[in-house]
């Protein structure tokens, strides 16, 4: 690949929600906000929800009869819905 580039030795062991070792080309993204992503891979059509008996995300079938739902109010399915990611929240929590 031409556009790797290999980061100074300085910036590593990266930790936290990145994982890479010293002289690594590629960083494994293993948590969000510190939570900790499952290593189960999703299979197509899953999305990452957060499960919180495990306090994880895990690869979550989402049915697409379900309702989505804006500040607890069910929206037409008729829409497209675009949400800012910026402004995303669990239960109440940001994330």
């Amino acid at each position: 690949m031409a556009n790797r580039e290999v980061y100074p030795s300085s910036l590593f062991p990266l930790r936290g929600d990145l994982s890479a070792e010293a002289g690594a080309t590629t960083v494994e993204v293993v948590g969000l906000r510190n939570i900790p992503i499952s290593p189960t891979l999703p299979t197509d059509g899953q999305v990452y929800s957060f499960v919180a008996v495990n306090d994880d995300w895990e690869p979550t079938t989402v049915p697409f009869n379900q309702s989505i739902k804006v500040n607890g109010v069910a929206m037409s399915d008729d829409y497209e819905i675009f949400v800012n990611a910026t402004h995303v929240s669990v239960n109440g929590s940001p994330i």
